[in-house]
């Protein structure tokens, strides 16, 4: 059993897709996270004014690209970890996404436990 912290990490998830986004709600919320959703760029960007300890980011959003929050991020100097959760094959983009920094990076379709487990053992 987990010792009880006295704080609740929080996570934003920024995702387009509806179920995808309510079913991550759901389950990180479940596992004792807080969590907050965005479904655009400037929806995420604009919740860095209230940052979180971790962004869950696609790259493929309605507006541009994740790649754009990961760089806001950085120019305001915030040290929340990015992970990317992605089904694009665009390289270009992937290489991009890279260079930016994300502490982890996943493929869709996800594997929720393996998330998890990852997010875990990096705060560990």
């Amino acid at each position: 059993m987990e010792a009880a912290s006295s704080r609740r990490e929080s996570v934003l998830v920024v995702e387009d897709d509806p179920s995808a986004a309510q079913s991550l709600f759901y389950l990180l919320n479940h596992y004792g996270y807080g969590v907050r959703l965005a479904g655009s760029v400037q929806s995420a960007i604009d919740q860095l004014n209230h940052p979180p300890d971790i962004i869950l980011l696609d790259l493929h959003l309605p507006d541009g690209y994740g790649t754009s929050v990961m760089e806001a991020l950085l120019k305001r100097n915030l040290s929340a970890r990015v992970a990317v959760v992605t089904a694009t094959i665009d390289t270009a983009l992937l290489r991009r996404a890279k260079s930016l920094g994300p502490e982890l990076m996943f493929s869709k379709p996800l594997d929720f436990l393996e998330l998890l487990e990852q997010l875990r053992a990096k705060v560990a």
